[in-house]
């Protein structure tokens, strides 16, 4: 993958939209049928999220992803670079999690 990494992107965001599916979607159909208790999993919702927009950002990326400095090339330890892109692969889907736990409180279900 390290190649293409556009096609490692689609993979990624292919993944990360299976992932949504099982955590996100049918959560969300579960809801709306009135299922009297349901189960959502942080975890699930966040790495869902958070590999559908890496996967994108290396569709975007594409090979400037390996220019990209994001990790020092001697230690391979992220850079300050490197950080702020985690971040803001995860802000986002923390936030996603947030508001889709508010949505699913104010349809009566408490976690």
């Amino acid at each position: 993958m390290r190649q293409y990494p556009r096609f490692g992107g689609l993979v990624l965001a292919a993944i990360g939209a299976f992932l949504a599916k099982m955590t996100i979607y049918d959560v969300w159909l579960q809801a709306r049928a009135g299922t009297p208790s349901l189960s959502l999993h942080m975890k699930g919702v966040v790495l869902s999220v958070a590999t559908i927009l890496g996967g994108l950002a290396l569709v975007a990326a594409g090979p400037a992803v390996e220019s990209s400095r994001l990790r020092h090339p001697e230690t391979h330890k992220l850079t300050p670079l490197g950080f702020l892109t985690v971040f803001l692969l995860l802000a986002p889907a923390f936030g996603f999690y947030w508001w889709f736990e508010h949505r699913l409180g104010e349809m009566g279900y408490q976690f």
